[in-house]
C-alpha cells in the first residue's frame, strides 16, 4: 500500500470478520432489487449480479494514500451476504539498481556514441496468495530492447506482455520469489559537440580541431535524439582529459539553453599540459533521459633537438663521430625518447637513423668519416613526434687526415746577415706519407718579415730568409688545409754579422825611407766576396812609443783598398801595420796585424866600398851584403810564423787547462748557466765552490762599481769577475795565463752587457733555452770553447796539402767525430813540425774545411752541463 516503503513489508493481507449474519430466504435477490453498492472511503460503485451473486469495480487512478482505509457493502434493505474484496494493483515506489533494497532507482552504462545500457532489479516476496497476481513495470516510451529474466536468471521475456511504455509479468511466473532482472537500453541524447578557439583577430569562435598552448578554448554541445530537444534543466558535467585519459579539468556548463550547452573557456598553459591526443568527456541527465559523449582534438607543443657534445664532432678520416642530441619538449622541458619520436640525418648520399639511449636521456647516432673523406660537412637532423611540431637542427661534423711535418735539423748555426739562407719542410699525410699541396702557411714572430715560403711540389715547401737583424730569432711557422691536422715549428736562429779579412797584396817590406804603396783586399771571410764601400785605417804601430802613421785607405777596385805609405827606418824596431775597417753588419774575424819590414839601404854603401877598396874586395862584398839581406828576412818570417803558431797553441792550451765556467746571480746566489768541461769535477766540488763564492761576496761587492769587470782570485785555480749583478767564476787546472785572463773578461763583459739589465730582480726560474744558447756560443767565441768541441769534415773537400790531416781524420773519427788535440797529437808523432799542424788546423778551421758539432738539447736548461774534454 501507498505510504510506507516499496518491498515485502509494502504486502498486507486484509482479514473482514462479520457478525451477527442470518438467513431470511431461501432464495437471493438480484443485487440491483436491493440496490447493493461497494464504498471504498466514500467513493461508491454499483454491485451487479444476479441469482445472488454479484461484482462490484472501484478505480481510483489517483490511488489512496489513507493509513486506514474503510470499506463498505450498502444496500437498501438488510440483507446478508458472503463477498470478498480484490485489489487489482500493487504499487512500489521505484525499482532498485542493484540487489539491495535501499539502492533506489535504474543502474545504466554508456559509452560514448553508443546506447544506453539499463539494469532494473525488484523484489518479488510474500506470503498468502493473491488472486489474478501481475506485476506491471511503467517505463519511458523510448526504452527498448527489454530482456526480463527471473529469480533463476531463465529469460522469460516471451512470457510478458510488452506494451510500448509498461511491462506486464502474469500470474503463472509470479510463484518464483526472490529478485527479477529486467534489462533494456535507451537512446543516447549526445546529438554533437565541437570544440572552439578563440580567434583574436575576429573576436569569435571558430570550430578546430588543432590547438597549441596558449590558446583559449571551450566546447560547444547539443542534447537531443530522433528530433526530440528536451530542456536542459540539469547542467552538463564536462571533462577535459590529458592524452593519458588523466582529469585535467572538470566544470559544470557556463550557459544552458533549449538542446544545446557551453563550456566554460580554458586557456592551456605550456607547463601544465602535454603535447598529444586530447578528450572532452561531457554528461547529461535528467533523471530518465542520458548524454554522454567525448570530442576529440589534438593539442601541439613545440620540440627542439640540442647537441650534447659539440665538442666532439671531430675526427680524423676513416674514424666514426657519435652524434649525441637531446630531444626534447620546448615548452616545458621534457624529454622525447618514446616510440613514436625519431631522428634522421643525411650522410653521404644515405640517411643515418639515431637511437634512444634510454638509460642516458639521449639520441646518438654514428657518423662514418671514411664514406666522405675530409673536410668540414654540414649535417641536416630531422625530428619528428607525435603532436609535435619540430625544426631541423644543422650540425657540422669535421674530419681531417693525421699529417706529419719534416723540418731541418736543429739548431741552425748561426746566420750571416743579409745572406739568403733555405730550408726545406715536408708536409705529409701520416698514414701514406703523400704530400699535402697548397696549404696555408701562416709566419709570425719577429723575423717573419724576411720570409717567403714556396711550394715545389709534393707537399714539399722551400722557406727563405733573408735575416736583417743582429740577434736571437724564434719564428713560428704554422703549416694548415682544409681537411688537414695543422702542423707547426719554431724555427730559432742567430744572426751574426758578416765575418770579413783583410788579405794583404803588396809586399811589406822596402828600403827606409822610400815610398810604399800598401794594397790590402777586404773579402767576406767564407765566401769570398769582395767588401765594398768600407772605412778602411791603415796604421804603423812602432813596438814602442807614438803611431807612426795613420791614413785612410781608398777603394781602387771591388774589395780592394790602397795607401801610400814611407818606410820608416830599419832599426831594430819592430813596426806592426794594422789595418782596421768599419762597416754597418760587418766584423773582422780576427784583427789584421803583420809585421813591417823596412830594409836598410845597403846599396849605397857597397857602392862606397867598392870605390874606396880594391876590386877582388869589392866583389867579396856585394856577395856578402846580399847574403845578409836575405838571411835577415828569411829570419824575420820564420820568427813571424813561430810566433803565430805558438800563439795558436797558447789559445788550445788555454782551452784545455779550463776546468769549468760557472755563472751566479750575485744577490741570490742562484746559479744562472754552468759549464763543467772535466768529468771529474763532482757536484760536491761545485757545491763547495758555490759556497766559497758566496762566502766571498761580501768582500767582493764592496769595491762597488770599481772592482767590475776585475779578476778576483779566490784561489791559485779559481778566478772570479763580476758584472753589476752577475759573477763569472773560472775554474782552471793550473794558473791561468794573461791571454787566458783577457779571453775571460771579455767573455764576462759579453755576459754582463746581455744579461745585466733582465737580472736586477731576484730570479725565480733558470734563464730560458735562447739565452743560454748564446752563453754557449759566446763561451766558444771568448774563451776558445769552440776548441774543445768534436768536429766534423765540412762539405769542401780538403785540398791536397793537408792530406795528412785528412788520413788521421779518416783514422781516428770511426763516427764522422774527432777532437782537434788528437789530430794534432797524432800528427806531430808522424814528425810533422808542431808549428805547421796549428797552423794547418787553424786555417782548416777558418776556412770551414772541418767544421764543430753543435749538439744542443733540452738539458741546457739545467744550470749545471758536464762536457768531458779529456
Amino acid at each position: 500500500m501507498d505510504g510506507t516503503a516499496d518491498g515485502i513489508i509494502n504486502t498486507q493481507y486484509i482479514t473482514v470478520y462479520l457478525d451477527d449474519v442470518s438467513l431470511t430466504s431461501a432464495t437471493p435477490p438480484d443485487c440491483d432489487a436491493v440496490d447493493l453498492k461497494f464504498s471504498i472511503d466514500g467513493v461508491i460503485a454499483p454491485i451487479l449480479g444476479s441469482t445472488g451473486s454479484g461484482t462490484g469495480l472501484l478505480q481510483n487512478s489517483s490511488y489512496w494514500t489513507s493509513d486506514v482505509l474503510n470499506i463498505a457493502i450498502l444496500s437498501n434493505t438488510s440483507i446478508s451476504l458472503d463477498y470478498n474484496v480484490q485489489i487489482l494493483n500493487h504499487r512500489f515506489l521505484n525499482s532498485s539498481s542493484t540487489t539491495d533494497i535501499l539502492s533506489e532507482g535504474v543502474a545504466y552504462a554508456v559509452d560514448t556514441d553508443s546506447s544506453v545500457n539499463l539494469e532494473i532489479f525488484t523484489y518479488l516476496g510474500f506470503l498468502g496468495v493473491y488472486d489474478d497476481l501481475t506485476l506491471k513495470i511503467s517505463h519511458p516510451i523510448d526504452w527498448q530492447n527489454f530482456t526480463i529474466r527471473d529469480p533463476f536468471l531463465t529469460n522469460v521475456t516471451a512470457l510478458c506482455i510488452l506494451q510500448f511504455d509498461t511491462i506486464e509479468i502474469p500470474s503463472t511466473l509470479l510463484d518464483r520469489l526472490g529478485w527479477w532482472k529486467i534489462t533494456c537500453q535507451a537512446p543516447n541524447y549526445a546529438a554533437n559537440g565541437v570544440i572552439q578557439k578563440y580567434s583574436s583577430g575576429t573576436s569569435s569562435w571558430i570550430d578546430e580541431t588543432v590547438f597549441h598552448s596558449n590558446d583559449m578554448a571551450r566546447t560547444s554541445v547539443e542534447i537531443g535524439f530522433n528530433g526530440e530537444v528536451p530542456v536542459i534543466s540539469n547542467q552538463v558535467n564536462f571533462t577535459w582529459a590529458l592524452p593519458n585519459c588523466t582529469t585535467w579539468y572538470e566544470s559544470l556548463s557556463a550557459s544552458t539553453g533549449t538542446g544545446s550547452a557551453l563550456s566554460e573557456e580554458v586557456s592551456f598553459g605550456p607547463t601544465n599540459t602535454t603535447a598529444g591526443p586530447w578528450g572532452v568527456i561531457y554528461h547529461w541527465s535528467n533523471g530518465t533521459e542520458i548524454a554522454y559523449s567525448c570530442i576529440t582534438f589534438d593539442l601541439y607543443h613545440q620540440a627542439a633537438l640540442e647537441v650534447v657534445f659539440s665538442e666532439n664532432l671531430e675526427t680524423v678520416v676513416g674514424q666514426p663521430v657519435t652524434v649525441v642530441v637531446r630531444f626534447y619538449d620546448l615548452e616545458n622541458g621534457l624529454l622525447l625518447l618514446n616510440d613514436g619520436a625519431s631522428i634522421i640525418g643525411t650522410w653521404a648520399a644515405g640517411t643515418i637513423v639515431f637511437e634512444a639511449n634510454i638509460v642516458k636521456n639521449w639520441w646518438e647516432a654514428d657518423f662514418d668519416t671514411a664514406l666522405v673523406g675530409a673536410g668540414s660537412f654540414e649535417v641536416i637532423l630531422e625530428s619528428a613526434a607525435p603532436y609535435f611540431e619540430t625544426i631541423p637542427l644543422v650540425v657540422v661534423i669535421k674530419s681531417q687526415f693525421l699529417t706529419a711535418l719534416d723540418v731541418p735539423p736543429g739548431p741552425l748555426t748561426p746566420l750571416i746577415y743579409g745572406r739568403l739562407y733555405s730550408y726545406n719542410f715536408v708536409y705529409s699525410i701520416t698514414y701514406n706519407s703523400s704530400g699535402i699541396d697548397d696549404a696555408i702557411v701562416e709566419i709570425t714572430e719577429d723575423g717573419s718579415e724576411w720570409v717567403s715560403v714556396t711550394n715545389t711540389g709534393n707537399g714539399h715547401y722551400n722557406l727563405s730568409i733573408i735575416p736583417l737583424g743582429l740577434r736571437d730569432y724564434s719564428i713560428k711557422i704554422k703549416f694548415s688545409k682544409e681537411g688537414h691536422a695543422n702542423q707547426s715549428h719554431v724555427l730559432s736562429f742567430l744572426v751574426n754579422k758578416v765575418p770579413i779579412e783583410v788579405e794583404s797584396l803588396s809586399s811589406l817590406s822596402g828600403l827606409e825611407y822610400q815610398p810604399l804603396t800598401i794594397n790590402v783586399r777586404v773579402v767576406e771571410f767564407d765566401t769570398r766576396a769582395p767588401v765594398s764601400d768600407a772605412n778602411v785605417t791603415l796604421n804603423v804601430l812602432p813596438e814602442v812609443g807614438p803611431v807612426y802613421v795613420t791614413k785612410e785607405m781608398v777603394e781602387i777596385g771591388p774589395g780592394v783598398y790602397s795607401a801610400n805609405i814611407t818606410m820608416p827606418q830599419a832599426t831594430s824596431m819592430i813596426y806592426n801595420l794594422v789595418i782596421q775597417i768599419e762597416k754597418a753588419n760587418y766584423e773582422l774575424t780576427q784583427e789584421f796585424s803583420s809585421s813591417l819590414i823596412p830594409v836598410a839601404d845597403v846599396n849605397a854603401q857597397v857602392l862606397l866600398v867598392i870605390m874606396t877598396y880594391t876590386w877582388q874586395i869589392g866583389i867579396g862584398a856585394i856577395f856578402l851584403v846580399t847574403a845578409i839581406v836575405g838571411q835577415k828576412l828569411y829570419s824575420r818570417k820564420k820568427q813571424q810564423k813561430h810566433a803565430t803558431a805558438r800563439a795558436i797553441k797558447t789559445r788550445f792550451d788555454d782551452a784545455h787547462n779550463l776546468l769549468g765556467v760557472i755563472i751566479l746571480h750575485k744577490l741570490s746566489g742562484v746559479p744562472i748557466y754552468s759549464k763543467i768541461l772535466k768529468g771529474g769535477l763532482e757536484e760536491g766540488m761545485l757545491s763547495a765552490f758555490i759556497t766559497a763564492i758566496m762566502h766571498f761576496r761580501e768582500e767582493i761587492d764592496a769595491g762597488g762599481k770599481e772592482t767590475q769587470y776585475t779578476i778576483i782570485p779566490i784561489s791559485d785555480i779559481i778566478r772570479t769577475i763580476h758584472t753589476e749583478h752577475l759573477i763569472c767564476a773560472f775554474m782552471t787546472i793550473t794558473s791561468a795565463s794573461k791571454e787566458q785572463e783577457a779571453r775571460m773578461m771579455s767573455y764576462t763583459r759579453a755576459i754582463g752587457m746581455t744579461l745585466d739589465d733582465s737580472l736586477a730582480e731576484r730570479p725565480t726560474k733558470v734563464v730560458n733555452i735562447q739565452t743560454t744558447k748564446t752563453l754557449e756560443w759566446m763561451f766558444d767565441d771568448f774563451v776558445d770553447g769552440n776548441l774543445l768541441r768534436d768536429f766534423q769534415l765540412g762539405e769542401k773537400k780538403l785540398p791536397r796539402q793537408f792530406k795528412k790531416v785528412r788520413d788521421v781524420i779518416e783514422v781516428i773519427g770511426t763516427d764522422g767525430s774527432f777532437k782537434l788535440i788528437y789530430v794534432i797529437r797524432s800528427i806531430i808523432e808522424e814528425g810533422v813540425s808542431e808549428d805547421d799542424i796549428y797552423l794547418m788546423i787553424m786555417e782548416l778551421i777558418d776556412q770551414e774545411y772541418i767544421l764543430p758539432i753543435y749538439s744542443y738539447s733540452e738539458n741546457l736548461l739545467s744550470p749545471f752541463n758536464k762536457i768531458d774534454t779529456h
